[in-house]
């Protein structure tokens, strides 16, 4: 079974709560040199102390293309990328300020774009992007959710080919309690959760777990997995 080599260098980008947080504490866990990057230097900071030793930590706005200029300017070259990060708004089309439903494709979209163009990678890299259950299921106050989404997994499947032999692959969620919802939402979460196959809403570690897995499988790029307890196949 493929496993993650001691000192690998990884990024997690959106790394300091939820999901990047779950992704980079199992990488550390493995082995790896962890860099954690985020806006929110704080909040940086004690991700880092509650992962353990020699994390290191950058402050870094991924809607900012000069900042991440700057960044990959530097001479480390890196063997997997995951990139979590986003700001999200929902809402109807028509209601959502256009400031931002530009700050969802600047923190998704072209922060991926950006990423892709400027990284440099190590041999036998990959890059991981998130997209989410609404690029399949869309519905009422998510279309700019599930059209970034589903430009993630077009723009991934493309990336493939053209950063070959880098691995580009997609995490793709379904419900998960990263423990920054408010409880209200993660109550309906459950209760939805019902409908699906496995009959329960996704934990942080459940989606880190199939990140290692995109990191370390040689044989896999230009996927799309979802991870989301059988939701595609659900008929609710």
């Amino acid at each position: 079974m493929p496993t993650l080599e001691r000192n690998t260098q990884v990024l997690v980008i959106g790394g300091s709560a939820g999901i990047g947080f779950a992704i980079a504490k199992l990488f550390h866990q493995q082995g790896a040199t962890v860099t954690l990057a985020g806006r929110n230097a704080a909040r940086l900071s004690q991700a880092a102390h509650d992962i353990g030793a020699e994390v290191a930590t950058v402050a870094l706005d991924v809607t900012q293309p000069a900042e991440l200029e700057r960044f990959f300017a530097r001479p480390t070259r890196w063997k997997h990328i995951i990139v979590t990060a986003a700001s999200l708004t929902f809402g109807p089309v028509r209601s959502v300020a256009l400031e931002d439903a530009q700050r969802i494709f600047d923190s998704k979209f072209w922060a991926a774009y950006h990423i892709a163009r400027l990284a440099p990678f190590d041999e036998d890299a990959s890059l991981t992007l998130v997209s989410g259950r609404f690029a399949q299921r869309a519905g009422p106050q998510t279309a700019l959710i599930s059209a970034v989404n589903a430009g993630i997994e077009g723009f991934a499947r493309g990336l493939a080919s053209e950063l070959s032999p880098v691995r580009v692959n997609v995490l793709s969620p379904g419900f998960v309690d990263t423990g920054m919802h408010p409880e209200a939402l993660v109550q309906k979460m459950r209760q939805r959760s019902q409908s699906l196959p496995v009959k329960r809403i996704a934990r942080p570690e459940d989606i880190a777990s199939a990140a290692l897995l995109l990191a370390t499988n040689p044989m896999i790029s230009g996927t799309v997995l979802a991870v989301d307890g059988g939701d595609t196949v659900s008929f609710t």
